[in-house]
């Protein structure tokens, strides 16, 4: 890193604990300069990309359910009954937001795995 030119700058803010911290980790680190440690400790980061659009998909349909629980609540508090179909649809949705939650979470943990192609970026091979 060191026969490298540097003309683009990057300002940043931190807190005072930020910078003692920041500081605390270059003395300990002994490179030259706080510029190369913190290159250096940039490029040996995992940084993970998730698009979350799967997520948000799933949220959506789990409102529009829960739309329509809150119809049919309304619907047995206006007459004080349910109908069989009415208690039919009540448990298909409860179903299908078990399902999501399901798909979410299994999402989450592929995500966490690592099993998710084109959607992390792994930077731990950088020298």
């Amino acid at each position: 890193m060191q026969n490298r030119t540097r003309n683009k700058q990057l300002n940043l803010k931190f807190t005072e604990e930020e910078i003692e911290y920041i500081k605390n980790a270059y003395r300990k680190s002994g490179k030259g300069s706080m510029s190369d440690f913190i290159i250096l400790s940039i490029s040996k980061c995992n940084f993970i990309i998730v698009d979350t659009t799967p997520l948000l998909a799933l949220a959506t349909e789990i409102s529009r359910i829960g739309n329509n629980i809150n119809q049919i609540a309304k619907k047995g508090n206006m007459t004080g009954f349910l109908t069989d179909v009415d208690v039919y649809k009540l448990g298909k949705s409860v179903s299908e937001i078990k399902e999501h939650i399901h798909r979410c979470l299994k999402f989450t943990e592929e995500v966490k795995g690592g099993k998710h192609n084109g959607l992390l970026k792994d930077n731990s091979d950088k020298d």
